[in-house]
């Protein structure tokens, strides 16, 4: 049995879904612009430069590894109906 499977029927519930769609999201795109933008605001532009570069490189590395493992998130399981 595939952990997915496991996770699915032991251990999910809606509200744990949905705590792990709001933390995926604000670890996402948000909150990174977020960062970005006080960053930016805030701090000097060097200072500044290297919060969004690092930014830059850490969402490419977390693509890229997303796109190597194809890890489905655990709220999007449910989604997922067999053929």
């Amino acid at each position: 049995m595939d952990h997915e499977t496991i996770i699915r029927s032991k251990y999910a519930t809606p509200k744990l879904d949905k705590l792990a769609k709001i933390v995926s999201e604000l670890g996402d795109k948000y909150m990174v612009g977020i960062i970005i933008y006080i960053s930016y605001h805030m701090m000097d532009h060097n200072k500044a430069f290297i919060v969004i570069i690092a930014a830059i490189v850490c969402q490419s590395f977390s693509c890229l590894l997303k796109g190597l493992y194809h890890e489905a998130r655990p709220f999007f399981l449910a989604d997922f109906s067999p053929s």
